[in-house]
C-alpha cells in the first residue's frame, strides 16, 4: 500500500504540473508502461487521457520516465534516429553495391 500511495503521490503531481486530470495521467502511465508510444495514445486513446495533445502527452511522459518534463530526448525519439541511422546505412550499401555491380 505504500507503493500505492507513493504513485498516487507521484501521479497527482504530474497531473498538477502539466494541467490534467490525476486519472487521465493514471490511464497514460498504463498505456505507456503496456508499450503504447505517445502517437498512438493520442490517436486511438483518447477516451482516456481526455484529449490531451501531443505535447501534454509527452512532458507527461518525460515526467513519468524520467523525472523531468523537460528532458530533451525520449525513447521513442532515440528508436526514430536509429531507424533513420539504419536505413542511411542500408541505402548506402545499396549503393555501394549497385556500383560495384556497374564496374
Amino acid at each position: 500500500e505504500t507503493n500505492n500511495k507513493k504513485d498516487l503521490m507521484i501521479i497527482n503531481a504530474i497531473a498538477k504540473e502539466i494541467g490534467a486530470q490525476a486519472q487521465h495521467v493514471a490511464n497514460v502511465v498504463q498505456l505507456i508502461d503496456e508499450g503504447n508510444t505517445i502517437p498512438f495514445i493520442a490517436r486511438y486513446r483518447k477516451e482516456l487521457h481526455g484529449a490531451m495533445d501531443d505535447t501534454k502527452l509527452r512532458a507527461l511522459y518525460r515526467k513519468a520516465r524520467y523525472g523531468s518534463a523537460d528532458d530533451p530526448v525520449t525513447d521513442e525519439e532515440v528508436r526514430q534516429a536509429q531507424k533513420c541511422y539504419e536505413q542511411i546505412v542500408a541505402a548506402k550499401r545499396s549503393q555501394k553495391t549497385a556500383q560495384e555491380t556497374k564496374e
